[in-house]
């Protein structure tokens, strides 16, 4: 590599960061909503709050702190579900609940050597359209203390002005906040779980389910749902694509060390740590103003174990204590291009959106997936930590839709590449997007 050309890469990797992260000249607006909100009963807490008007942004961060009433309290020592979740009137009198943001609350985390407290920051960019002048929030934490000890709950939004890479602008609810009960045939998933019929605005280039599901339940088959892993699959029509609901890092919560079991892998969420959705691109599975059937379909399983089973297998590890089931809630987002300056002063429609790559972290390879609204030539380049070009590929599109990409962690000399952090960008028609990547061997 030249002395001329490290430059320009290093130049190239900035911009990734700057792209990945918040842009430092963007005005950041904050709006504080629930504040030492004190829950110690399992209800809903409502309360309107004042946004800004309506308005794009770059990135919306909601930041959710819970921790304990002060001394001589405490906080409720046990794993709670709980939400935040924003109310909508779709047409006059008739609302809809769209849940912003899942977690479980911690075991004990006041005994000596506890954190104490649990800050969660999450992404709600793809809710910004909903997120402007009166809203309505309602948050929620599954606790029975019934006196002074429970959660204090804090939440606040960070607003960066500035343009997304597509604009978020309308919703579907696909199913509402429900408990789906597991293995029994008396009430099977598929009553509970129908195909949702969706009707595509005639504007949207790109659409995504979110779906945020948790596992509840144990001492059944399997130990399902808290403790079995099993996959869950969308449909769109005839098109799917599966999921393992499951979480494999519990020990690594960053809100511990905590009393009790925290630190055993679940299904789709861990003690003291947000659970985020799991979300689909069906972008090139819907068409617009065109009507499809959404369906969450689960893993085939029966719990021998359950209540009302008159053959309950008992043993050791199954005392027919009670039904396994998951906790569901879905929504569908829309979304439009935006419209960008090429120079001249003439705003033309945005062609690429980087979806991103997964796994990641990643060995011994990562799929890097973007969108193209109309064809192009795309140049996708990979870089270490330190800006060296490790790898660049050509590709050309006759047609728009999602494209997807596997690197199998090597240069382009077909050399391995070592552990580490990797940068990678798409460019395409003067547009360009990157993000982070992390392989671990």
């Amino acid at each position: 590599m030249t002395p001329l050309a490290r430059p320009a890469l290093l130049l190239i990797v900035l911009s990734i960061l700057f792209a990945v992260g918040a842009t430092a000249q963007a005005e950041t607006l904050n709006v504080n909503t629930f504040n030492r909100e004190f829950f110690n009963w399992a209800t809903v807490h409502e309360s309107t709050f004042s946004f800004p008007e309506q308005q794009l942004y770059s990135r919306v961060t909601c930041t959710i702190v819970i921790s304990c009433p002060p001394s001589p309290n405490d906080c409720d020592p046990w794993d709670r579900l709980g939400w935040l979740r924003l109310k909508h009137e779709v047409e006059p009198g008739v609302f809809e609940d769209y849940e912003l943001v899942r977690f479980v609350t911690p075991y004990d985390i006041t005994y000596s050597g506890g954190p104490g407290t649990c800050t969660w920051e999450i992404d709600v960019t793809d809710y910004q359209f909903l997120l402007h002048d009166e809203v309505t929030l309602k948050a929620y934490i599954e606790t029975w203390m019934g006196n002074d000890n429970g959660w204090i709950l804090n939440v606040g939004f960070a607003m960066e002005q500035g343009v997304p890479d597509r604009e978020p602008f309308a919703i579907q609810q696909l199913y509402s906040g429900r408990y789906v009960r597991y293995g029994d045939p008396e009430t099977p998933e598929e009553d509970n779980l129908v195909a949702v019929p969706i009707t595509v605005p005639q504007e949207a280039t790109w659409a995504e389910t979110k779906i945020f599901a948790t596992g509840h339940g144990f001492i059944n088959t399997d130990n399902a749902a808290e403790f079995s892993n099993k996959w869950q699959q969308i449909w769109v029509g005839t098109q799917f694509q599966r999921h393992n609901l499951w979480r494999d890092d519990c020990d690594a919560n960053r809100c511990s060390p905590q009393l009790g079991t925290w630190y055993y892998n679940r299904a789709g969420w861990c003690p003291g740590d947000k659970a985020d959705s799991w979300n689909v691109d069906i972008s090139d599975w819907v068409t617009p103003g065109g009507t499809h059937d959404v369906r969450l379909e689960l893993q085939p399983y029966e719990n021998w174990c359950r209540p009302n089973n008159p053959d309950c297998v008992d043993s050791g590890s199954c005392e027919c204590a009670g039904h396994a089931s998951y906790h569901i809630m879905g929504q569908v987002v829309f979304y439009r291009q935006t419209t960008t300056d090429v120079g001249d002063g003439t705003p033309a429609a945005a062609n690429l959106h980087l979806v991103g790559n997964h796994p990641n972290p990643f060995n011994p390879q990562t799929t890097i997936q973007y969108h193209l609204s109309r064809g192009g030539s795309v140049v996708l380049s990979i870089f270490d930590a330190e800006g060296q070009l490790v790898r660049s590929v050509r590709r050309d599109h006759a047609d728009g839709g999602l494209q997807s990409y596997t690197w199998q962690g090597q240069d382009d000399t077909g050399r391995a590449v070592p552990s580490g952090m990797y940068l990678y960008e798409v460019r395409c028609d003067g547009e360009r997007a990157g993000g982070k990547m992390l392989l671990l061997k």
